[in-house]
C-alpha cells in the first residue's frame, strides 16, 4: 500500500540536511517539522480528515516559503526530488566537555525535581523554601545552555532523538524557573495557591516524562559509553 505522507516525510529530512544546523532558519524549520509529523501522525492513527488537510496545507505554505527562501527550491520539489542533497562531514558523537556538562545538568535536574515536589506535597511554602527551589534550578541552568545544545553538530538519529529531549527538558525548566520566581513573593497568601497548583503539576509531569524517557541510561548509550 502506498504511503501518501512519505514523500513529506523525505521533504522534511532533504530540507533539514539542506539548511544544516547553524543556518539561521533551521529552528523554525525544525518547528515545521513537528508540526508535520503530528499531523501525519494523527492522520495515520485516526484516519485523515478535513481539519487535518486544513493544517497540513497551512504547514505545507510555511514549509514551501521557508524553503524557497533558504534554498531556492519550493518544498513540493524536495518531496518529490530524487536528488539527494550533498552529504556533509558531520561529527555523530557528542563533545566530550558537552557530554559531560549534560549528563550533570541531567542528573541535577532530576534530583532538583524530586527535592521540588518533596516540598510541594506539603500544605504550606515557606519564602526560603521557595528560594532554596529557585536556586537549585537555577544552578542546573548553569551547567549548559540552550544555544549550546542547538548547534551541536549531529546526523545520527538517536543521538538527534535524545538532544532534542534534553531541548525539551531545559524549556520545562526555564517555564519552572519562572513560575516558581512568580511564586516565591506570594508562597504564603491565598494567591499562590493557583500558581502552587500549576507548578506542582509541571513538575509532576517532568518527572515523569524524565522517567519514561530514562534520560540517564539514554545519555550513556547515546555517546557510546
Amino acid at each position: 500500500m502506498i504511503d501518501a505522507f512519505k514523500p513529506y516525510e523525505e521533504g522534511l529530512k532533504r530540507l533539514l540536511e539542506a539548511l544544516g544546523r547553524n543556518h539561521q532558519q533551521y529552528l523554525k524549520a525544525l518547528g515545521y517539522e513537528a508540526s508535520l509529523r503530528d499531523n501525519i501522525e494523527n492522520a495515520r492513527l485516526y484516519n485523515d480528515n478535513e481539519i487535518l488537510r486544513s493544517e497540513r496545507n497551512r504547514i505545507l505554505t510555511y514549509l514551501n516559503a521557508l524553503a524557497l527562501d533558504t534554498i531556492n527550491k519550493s518544498f513540493n520539489e524536495l518531496c518529490h526530488s530524487n536528488q539527494q542533497p550533498p552529504e556533509q562531514e558531520i561529527p555523530t558523537s557528542l563533545p566530550t566537555h558537552i557530554f559531560d556538562r549534560a549528563h550533570e545538568y541531567i542528573t541535577q535536574v532530576q534530583s532538583s525535581v524530586e527535592k521540588a515536589l518533596d516540598i510541594f506535597i506539603d500544605r504550606h511554602i515557606l519564602p526560603f523554601q521557595c528560594e532554596r527551589m529557585s536556586s537549585l534550578f537555577q544552578h542546573c541552568s548553569s551547567l549548559i545552555s540552550t544555544e549550546e545544545i542547538e548547534k551541536l553538530p549531529l546526523t545520527d538519529a538517536t543521538r538527534t532523538s535524545f538532544v532534542r529531549m534534553l531541548q525539551a527538558v531545559i524549556h520545562e525548566v526555564q517555564s519552572l524557573q519562572k513560575l516558581l520566581q512568580d511564586f516565591e513573593p506570594v508562597c504564603q497568601e491565598p494567591a499562590g495557591q493557583k500558581l502552587k497548583r500549576q507548578i506542582y503539576k509541571k513538575l509532576n509531569e517532568l518527572h515523569r516524562y524524565m522517567q519514561e524517557k530514562e534520560f540517564i541510561n539514554t545519555f550513556s548509550s547515546s555517546n557510546g559509553r
